[in-house]
């Protein structure tokens, strides 16, 4: 039960802030992403067949005097294809109103991708399946719930964001009724040009809603740079106080190699250093991606980790 409340909570900071590609004058505009192929993980003799996102959603945009107003609605399907009747809940990965402005830009979100995850993680999040996110060693989901947030504009290259999380009367009784009306507090600062890009953020979570003596805070810094035919990142992450008792440093490096004939390349490693011995875990990731169409590319993926199962899948990703 803990760790599913700290994944609600530790993916808190903020929602995805684009503006661009959105229906003008509120006509919705469907958009959606399917990646589906085949798997293979150490602890299982079976190859399976599986989608690894399968998401529909409708987006679009009011043009007002002062401001624009964005709206964007997103399903997720994927436990409901890989179940064996199809009949897995639907997910909900997107309910958001975005309110750009010239005094900086306005969220808020019943539920949304978390741009902590995006800003922080991006430089080495390049990889299908062995994300950076909860789902391999690092402890950023990639979404969040009952979100207020702020974006300022960009000032030599430079903006800040904060968000704050309140957890609604819809979720657990027992870390929804804390007497905290916010329950996490977010704020990051993104330098970003052509080529280079650096990030520094923290989360603070309040004792009252983790159930801890002490605020768990997790802290980040991110760098990357881009070069003529790569990309190059690296990712630092710290978790204090962790409600578990067990902190832990985790650094990732990656980078992305454009090839000949629209082929592509990606290198990366990560390493998680814990208090508890019995948590650190390191892996080596490699990805190859055959790009088909600018919305279209095959790919094959491999990692091996040091104490958990390695895993190999290949498949084929499209957006529209």
């Amino acid at each position: 039960m803990m760790n599913k409340k700290l994944a609600m909570l530790v993916a808190v900071p903020a929602l995805s802030l684009s503006t661009t590609t959105f229906a003008a004058d509120g006509a919705p505009k469907v958009f959606g992403n399917l990646n589906v192929g085949v798997t293979k993980v150490d602890s299982t003799t079976d190859i399976d067949g599986q989608a690894f996102e399968a998401a529909l959603g409708v987006k679009g945009a009011f043009n007002l005097d002062e401001y624009k107003l964005i709206y964007k609605l997103e399903a997720e399907f994927t436990d409901a294809v890989n179940n064996a009747n199809g009949e897995s809940e639907l997910e909900i990965k997107n309910a958001k109103v975005i309110m750009p402005s010239k005094y900086g830009t306005f969220v808020v979100a019943a539920r949304g991708e978390s741009v902590q995850q995006l800003d922080m993680y991006k430089v080495i999040d390049i990889f299908e399946v062995n994300e950076a996110n909860t789902s391999t060693l690092w402890g950023q989901p990639d979404e969040a719930s009952s979100v207020f947030a702020y974006k300022s504009p960009t000032f030599g290259n430079t903006y800040v964001s904060t968000a704050v999380l309140t957890l609604n009367s819809s979720g657990t009784p027992d870390i929804n009724n804390n007497d905290n009306d916010v329950d996490a507090f977010v704020m990051r600062a993104i330098y970003s040009d052509k080529q280079l890009y650096l990030g520094v953020g923290n989360v603070a979570i309040s004792s009252d809603q983790t159930g801890a003596s002490d605020t768990y805070h997790r802290s980040t810094f991110t760098a990357g740079y881009k070069f003529a035919k790569a990309d190059i990142g690296l990712t630092w992450e710290h978790q204090g106080d962790h409600p578990s008792g067990s902190d832990s440093d985790v650094i990732g490096i990656a980078t992305d190699i454009q090839l000949a004939n629209d082929w592509s390349l990606g290198l990366g490693y990560t390493d998680r250093d814990s208090e508890n011995d019995a948590r650190d875990d390191s892996a080596t990731m490699v990805i190859v991606r055959k790009h088909l169409h600018k919305n279209l590319y095959a790919w094959a993926e491999a990692a091996n980790y040091e104490n958990s199962d390695n895993n190999y899948s290949v498949g084929i990703n499209v957006r529209f």
